[in-house]
């Protein structure tokens, strides 16, 4: 890529977020200006829908003026940019119900960062990698998104380009130490005091004062790092640590104990801001993965559609993060997608191959999954498998040994070849539901909401679906919306769940389709295996086996031994 030419507009997000042209800042306003400029910048050339810009920005509850504001705020910042922009060179347009910013993507730092983190991924030699991983780590000003938000708003939003501004620290010591260039002990010391638990870090501290005739100290650094992660996380050192120890010990250091990927993937995606009622799943699913010490961990969410697995999923896994240094990859599997097919096994592994770089893809599975299973061992990874279909597709994807967890979501409930620690996900309580809705549609905690949200059945999408139907309507009351959501023809349609619903249908076999219709239109509210055997007419081992098929696709509730239920919203569906 080279040494880029002087741009004439160039937007900072790696630092205090802002605008430079021709290298003079761009007064764009103030901090929330700054934070929208953020988020399209973020996502450049892509429409960013106005309610995630209230929901991210107004993080504890919007005023009902929000979308408003957030006009107002682009077109402040639209006549900001246009001031320095040449024609066409930076563009804020409105598209769809949002906002997006159109421009170069290498004007945005962010994204020129990442470009060359590929090209030095590519680089022919290491020579070249280190002058092309020493331009990208200069366009760094500070820390991430600096100067837009509280801590944890920021945090949430930059952890993918601070751990990968880490990673291509990480990746320039270990292209310079195989050049044979050493790195000064008191810049690796001061990385090792900003990151503690990074192995990579602590290899190289390790080595270098093994290097520097300081043997006794990089011992230290060892009997420290394990100390600490045993007693901060549960955890032990990494293998390659562990490995170099033994290597000091026994005076066998001149060759790098391994030689490392190309990159460390850092794919979650962003939180949910307004995740609620969901604190003591997130933390069930924190302490089993935080387990993976001598096993593999994979924890299996399951639900029915709608109910916010994946929220779920991408909050917990932004809390393991730390706990697995070497990588966090997120993948959808398009189990349950309306109108595409779920991702092949082969197909899902040469994209988590390729997340490590790795070029040279298997063409078989049986090798892709060996070549996976090779890559990690040793690391620590954690693996988000979102949306499976099938336990068929998801045992290919999984590590082979210890320190490495997954979590996957899926609407069946999926053992992953016995290894799994499942974890249902159920609808929210009202009270949950209430929060979720009120928060969605910038809603005083005092009103009143029963009436739509007994509708929307604890189910997210749903609730938040209705929320943004209300904001949308600025005339509206909550009884125009529960009055629109109380027609049963049309109220799966107008939350959004048709397809969500049609999905999982279609993962039935002809028999169960027409046992899930019959019973909708015709069963009671709560009914057991022999009146379901009656009006399917069948004997009653079918029928239970026909029922029991439904309850692992979540398309119906087992109430007890020998009793089932169907949620609201999925018999209107059935029976429609």
């Amino acid at each position: 890529m080279g040494a880029p030419e002087v741009l004439r507009m160039e937007i900072v997000l790696l630092g205090t977020v802002g605008a430079r042209s021709g290298g003079a800042e761009v007064d764009v306003g103030v901090r929330r200006h700054r934070f929208v400029l953020a988020l399209l910048a973020l996502e450049a050339n892509s429409a960013v829908a106005t309610d995630r810009i209230v929901d991210v920005v107004w993080r504890e509850g919007p005023p009902r003026s929000a979308r408003r504001m957030v006009h107002g705020i682009v077109s402040g910042l639209r006549s900001a940019l246009s001031r320095h922009a040449a024609d066409e060179e930076v563009r804020l347009v409105s598209e769809g119900d949002g906002y997006a910013l159109h421009c170069d993507p290498l004007r945005v730092d962010a994204h020129r960062f990442r470009a060359l983190l590929r090209q030095a991924r590519t680089a022919d030699d290491d020579a070249r990698r280190v002058a092309v991983l020493d331009e990208a780590l200069a366009l760094w000003r500070g820390p991430a998104l600096a100067g837009i938000a509280a801590n944890g708003v920021r945090d949430v939003l930059s952890s993918g380009l601070e751990e990968a501004r880490l990673g291509a620290v990480e990746h320039r010591l270990e292209a310079r130490r195989r050049l044979g260039l050493s790195t000064a002990v008191d810049e690796l010391l001061d990385l090792h005091r900003a990151h503690p638990h990074r192995p990579r870090l602590v290899e190289h501290l390790m080595l270098a004062l093994h290097r520097a005739g300081r043997t006794p100290e990089a011992l230290e650094v060892y009997r420290r790092a394990r100390a600490s992660l045993a007693r901060e996380h549960g955890l032990d050192v990494s293998g390659d640590v562990e490995r170099l120890h033994l290597a000091i010990l026994r005076g066998e250091t001149e060759q790098p104990p391994h030689t490392a990927v190309a990159v460390v993937p850092a794919q979650l995606p962003a939180d949910l801001a307004g995740l609620v009622g969901r604190d003591a799943e997130v933390a069930t699913l924190v302490r089993t993965a935080s387990a993976a010490r001598g096993e593999l961990v994979v924890c299996a969410v399951d639900g029915m559609a709608g109910v916010g697995k994946t929220a779920l999923s991408v909050r917990a896994a932004h809390h393991l993060g730390p706990r697995f240094p070497d990588g966090q990859l997120f993948l959808d599997l398009h189990g349950f997608t309306s109108g595409r097919a779920p991702v092949a096994p082969l197909d899902a592994l040469r994209h988590l191959l390729g997340s490590f770089g790795v070029d040279d893809l298997p063409g078989d599975l049986d090798s892709a999954a060996g070549r996976w299973r090779s890559l990690v061992a040793g690391r620590r990874v954690l693996l988000v498998l979102d949306n499976a279909s099938s336990d068929e597709q998801v045992v290919p994807l999984l590590p082979g040994g210890p320190g490495c967890a997954v979590v996957l979501t899926s609407r069946q409930r999926l053992t992953a070849g016995g290894r799994a620690v499942p974890l249902s996900l159920e609808p929210l309580t009202p009270a949950a539901s209430g929060e979720v809705f009120r928060a969605a549609a910038a809603l005083p905690a005092t009103t009143g909401v029963g009436e739509v949200t007994t509708v929307c059945g604890g189910l997210p999408l749903a609730l938040r679906t209705a929320a943004n139907r209300l904001r949308n309507r600025p005339l509206w009351t909550v009884k125009d919306l529960a009055a629109l959501l109380s027609d049963p023809t049309h109220v799966v349609a107008e939350l959004r769940l048709l397809h969500a619903f049609d999905s999982s249908r279609a993962a039935l076999d002809f028999h169960s389709r027409r046992a899930h219709s019959l019973l909708a239109r015709h069963a009671p509210a709560r009914f057991g295996v022999a009146t379901a055997a009656a009006l399917l007419d069948v004997p009653p081992r079918r029928a239970h086996r026909l029922l029991e098929d439904l309850v692992d696709l979540h398309l119906l509730v087992a109430d007890g031994a020998d009793g089932y239920s169907f949620h609201d919203l999925v018999r209107l569906h059935a029976a429609s």
